[in-house]
């Protein structure tokens, strides 16, 4: 049995230039976050001396759970159903439910940091 939607979802379209720009500011975040993430991991993994400090070791998980939350969120239109209407939605359903485990996952860094 197949669920196959049977309501009108409101379709969100890119009509003004003020939703282009946060459209691709979200983007340029996450490309920031992540190039940031990827120095920290590149940082603590290239010396001997910091993976033996604890506080260390701490940022490089973190920054691991970041590194992958801010490329998942890059490439939302991949994961996002094609009937939801956001913009370059290529994804169906499943791929939508593994996008929102793995950003539901990123509350593991918070959790870590506690």
């Amino acid at each position: 049995y197949e669920l196959r939607p049977t309501i009108h979802y409101a379709i969100a379209t890119m009509s003004s230039p003020a939703d282009l720009a946060l459209f691709f500011l979200q983007k340029l975040a996450c490309i920031l976050s992540a190039v940031g993430s990827l120095m920290i991991i590149s940082q603590v993994t290239r010396s001997q001396f910091n993976r033996k400090k604890t506080q260390q070791r701490l940022m490089l998980a973190i920054s691991i759970i970041d590194f992958q939350t801010s490329i998942v969120w890059i490439f939302t239109p991949l994961f996002m159903p094609a009937y939801s209407g956001y913009p370059w939605a290529v994804g169906n359903r499943a791929s939508c439910d593994t996008q929102g485990f793995i950003v539901q996952f990123s509350s593991a860094g918070f959790l870590y940091m506690c």
